[in-house]
């Protein structure tokens, strides 16, 4: 009868594994602000965006590409070197992170 029982724990437990992995957040630093989601028809959308004034330090900036799963970029940004230089799939949908 406790076999019985332990096979179906392993078996649930296999059957929520692959959803729990769906679930993770992508690979960015936990303090990182959420600034785009979604299509990008125009490099020039996300460097607008950019909250960086001229005496700020340098950033990074994580391009995760939700139609992939994975994070796809991590640039490191300034007032004076905004450019991304990313190759943006416009049939994709992307989460941009500043940190």
């Amino acid at each position: 009868m406790n076999s019985g029982r332990t096979r179906i724990i392993i078996c649930i437990l296999g059957l929520l594994a692959p959803l729990s992995a769906c679930q993770q957040a992508p690979e960015v630093p936990e303090d990182a602000k959420l600034l785009y989601f979604g299509p990008v028809n125009h490099p020039d959308e996300i460097a607008s965006m950019l909250p960086l004034d001229k005496d700020d330090p340098p950033r990074q900036v994580y391009i995760y590409d939700e139609t992939t799963g994975k994070t796809v970029a991590v640039r490191t940004v300034d007032a004076g070197h905004r450019d991304l230089n990313y190759q943006w799939v416009s049939t994709h949908q992307y989460r941009v992170y500043f940190y």
